[in-house]
C-alpha cells in the first residue's frame, strides 16, 4: 500500500483544481468521469444509504505477509441505476483502502488515509459507482470483488436531492494566480462541479441505456452549460435549462420525437 500511496501523492501534487481539491488524475483519466463515461466504466450504480462500516485488517497485495488497513462499507440500496447488487440482494458490500480501526500488530487504534480514497459515514446518502474488473495492483478483493470505480469518482454524496459530478471542460491550464511558497504555478484541468438533480441522473441511466448516441447528445448539453460557467464558480442549471434536459431524456425512454 506504501508504494501505491506514495505513487498517488505524486499525481496530487502535480494536479490540483480550482476548487482546492487534490485530484490524481491524467487527461484520459479526467475525461471517464463524465456521468455517461461513469455508468458505462462501473459494473454496478446504485443509490442508497451506508448503513455499517467495518474495519478490517487483510491482505489484499501480491505479498500475503503484509496486512492492510481496509474497510468493508455496506450500503442499503435504494435504486439500481445499472447491474445487480450481489445477485440480488438488498444490499451491496464492497471494500475501500484505510479506515479507523484496531491495528493488530500494535494494539493501538490507528487512522489509515488513502490518497484519492473517500471514507464512509453510517447514515450517508450516496450515488456509488462499482466495479468489480480485474486490477493488475491487487490480487483480493472481498465481497464479489467490488470496489469505487476510479476510487474518489466512485462515492458522489447525495445533499437535499442532489449530486456533484465533476466534468471535464477542456484542456490543460495554466493557474495564474500568484503562489506563497514562489514556486511556479501549475498546470491544471479546465474542470467544472456541475450539480444535477438526483431524479434525472437516475433518468439519464435509463435512457443511456435505451440509446447512447442521444444520450451523449444530452450529456453534452449538460457540458455547453458547463463551460460558460466562471470556473470558481458550482454550475446550478437554471430550472428551464433542467426541465429541457428532462423533456429530451423523456423523449429517449418514450422514443418520440429527436433529441
Amino acid at each position: 500500500m506504501k508504494w501505491l500511496t506514495a505513487t498517488l501523492i505524486c499525481f496530487s501534487i502535480f494536479l490540483e483544481s480550482a476548487f482546492g481539491t487534490s485530484i490524481a488524475a491524467t487527461k484520459a483519466y479526467i475525461e471517464n468521469h463524465a456521468l455517461l463515461k461513469a455508468i458505462e466504466g462501473s459494473t454496478l450504480v446504485v443509490v442508497g444509504e451506508v448503513v455499517a462500516t467495518q474495519f478490517v485488517s487483510r491482505s489484499i497485495t501480491f505479498d500475503d505477509s503484509v496486512k492492510d488497513a481496509t474497510t468493508d462499507v455496506i450500503v442499503d440500496v435504494q435504486t439500481v441505476l445499472k447491474g445487480k447488487p450481489n445477485a440480488g440482494k438488498s444490499t451491496v458490500k464492497f471494500m475501500i483502502e484505510g479506515g479507523k480501526g484496531l491495528n493488530p500488530e500494535t494494539g493501538k487504534m490507528t487512522h489509515t488515509r488513502v490518497v484519492g480514497t473517500p471514507e464512509f459515514s453510517v447514515g450517508e446518502q450516496v450515488l456509488l459507482f462499482l466495479t468489480n474488473n480485474s486490477n493488475p495492483f491487487f490480487m483480493y478483493y472481498p465481497h464479489d470483488g467490488y470496489r469505487l470505480f476510479h476510487n474518489a469518482y466512485g462515492k458522489v454524496e447525495i445533499e437535499k436531492g442532489n449530486v456533484e459530478l465533476l466534468y471535464y471542460t477542456g484542456d490543460y491550464e495554466f493557474d495564474i494566480r500568484p503562489r506563497e511558497d514562489g514556486l511556479e504555478n501549475r498546470t491544471f484541468f479546465d474542470i467544472r462541479v456541475v450539480v444535477l438533480p438526483l431524479d434525472l441522473v437516475v433518468k439519464f441511466s435509463k435512457a443511456l441505456a435505451k440509446d447512447k448516441n442521444a444520450a451523449i447528445k444530452i450529456e453534452n448539453a449538460i457540458k455547453s452549460v458547463a463551460k460558460k460557467t466562471k470556473r470558481e464558480d458550482k454550475v446550478v442549471i437554471s430550472p428551464k435549462g433542467l426541465k429541457t434536459l428532462e423533456q429530451a431524456i423523456d423523449r429517449v425512454l418514450t422514443k418520440v420525437g429527436k433529441f
